[in-house]
Formats: C-alpha cells, sequence, structure tokens
C-alpha cells in the first residue's frame, strides 16, 4: 500500500485486525450506515484502533483518530483527528 493512489478496503482492515489482534472501528462521512467494528477472527483484541472514513469524493480516504474526552461536564468521549 506504499505507493500514492494505493488504498486498503475491507480487506486489509480485516487483515490488519487479524494481524495486530485489534479492533480496528471505522466512523465514516456517510453516517451511521457506513460505521463498522473490524476484530481479529480467532481472538479477543487488545486495543481499538479508530480510523474515520471519507466518502471518495470528500478528498483523503483514511485518517487516523484519537479518543479523547471532552471538555463538556458529562465527561463524554468523542473522537479527535490526530
Amino acid at each position: 500500500m506504499s505507493p500514492d493512489g494505493a488504498y486498503g478496503d475491507q480487506l486489509t482492515l480485516y487483515a490488519a485486525a487479524n494481524l495486530y489482534n485489534i479492533d480496528v472501528q471505522m466512523v465514516s462521512s456517510l453516517g451511521a450506515d457506513g460505521q463498522h467494528v473490524f476484530s481479529p477472527s480467532a481472538s479477543i483484541a487488545t486495543a481499538t484502533v479508530y480510523l474515520g472514513h471519507f466518502a471518495e469524493n470528500q478528498g483523503e480516504h483514511f485518517v487516523a483518530l484519537e479518543p479523547v474526552v471532552s471538555d463538556h461536564d458529562n465527561g463524554e468521549e468523542v473522537l479527535e483527528d490526530i
């Protein structure tokens, strides 16, 4: 996937989840229908990685996200682009 213009897909995310024993949680610009969690098939994940997904007509394909605690009083966790 190193060449410019080469993008991963669902198979790539499942492979990463299995290789690194992690959950890959994707939050999409397509809304709730576009969100998905890719989990390792043979074991329980040891960590979760968050990805932001932009529809192909909206620029970058994936961006890394980081959960942060909101500044609001409710302590709700939100995702932020890193």
